[in-house]
């Protein structure tokens, strides 16, 4: 049975036997992704096309206003995954390890005359 989105239901217990826990938790991430990503999809659309038709290319309040709706939309995309993508690992029983090092290194000399 297809969704309205035409995104079937993922097979999880079917990829996990097949592909393993990592591939799993990734393609339901995808899925995940992919569903969520029609909301800022349609509503980028439907500025485009009303700011074409009203304002012929010009600047308009809407764009910050999207702008400002996309960074809401990737903060509730972040939780509800954070909340599904743990569901999913503990189902699968993966261990993600996260190693992340950040190095920055600034050079400035001023120099003034």
């Amino acid at each position: 049975m297809e969704t309205a989105l035409a995104l079937a239901p993922a097979p999880l217990a079917q990829l996990f036997n097949y592909f393993g826990a990592e591939y799993t938790l990734y393609f339901a991430f995808l899925r995940t992704y992919s569903m969520w990503l029609w909301a800022p999809a349609m509503c980028g659309l439907v500025l485009f096309v009303f700011q074409e038709s009203e304002y012929a290319g010009g600047e308009s309040v809407w764009a910050a206003f999207y702008c400002i709706l996309l960074v809401l939309w990737a903060s509730g995309f972040l939780q509800h995954w954070s909340g599904l993508g743990l569901g999913l690992r503990v189902r699968v029983r993966v261990r993600v390890r996260v190693r992340v090092r950040v190095r920055v290194r600034v050079r400035a000399r001023l120099t003034l005359g």
